[in-house]
């Protein structure tokens, strides 16, 4: 039913249509009443110029497109600092839960999808994943917020 839910909102909003360009204003709107209907996993940041979602539990980001159109994609960057920790054993259950979220992922089958990337201040995946079109982001929203219920602290 949240599916059902998530999809209606987007064709009463975009008139039917999911590949037209909406004004940021309003596309910003539907991102949020979508992602308030599908989780509570994430927060908008609103800059004014990009659709970005912070996620609530975890260093994660995510960037949505646009427009939800043939060839877009949502850019992710899941990390895992290494600043500010207290000892050996902090970053020892941080780099453990990173990599049981992406082995979830890897399971749900964005593997293809991702980049490993080595910072002073840590480590991160960055994923590309394709946003072609509701059902696309209701999927990315269950899995990089919920990570299938993992219990990951």
């Amino acid at each position: 039913m949240l599916y059902t839910l998530a999809k209606q909102l987007f064709r009463d909003k975009c008139g039917g249509k999911m590949d037209d360009r909406l004004p940021y204003e309003k596309m910003r709107d539907v991102y949020k009443e979508h992602i308030a209907r599908v989780t509570d996993h994430f927060r908008m940041e609103d800059n004014g110029s990009s659709y970005e979602l912070q996620h609530r539990q975890f260093p994660l980001l995510a960037e949505l497109p646009e427009a939800i159109e043939k060839g877009a994609t949502t850019t992710i960057n899941m990390m895992a600092p290494v600043r500010d920790v207290e000892s050996p054993e902090e970053i020892i259950a941080m780099t453990g839960s990173f990599i049981r979220r992406r082995d979830f992922l890897r399971q749900q089958g964005y593997r293809p999808f991702e980049r490993f990337e080595v910072y002073d201040d840590g480590v991160e995946y960055i994923y590309h994943v394709p946003t072609e079109s509701s059902d696309d982001l209701t999927r990315i929203l269950h899995n990089f917020g919920e990570f299938g219920g993992l219990e990951l602290r």
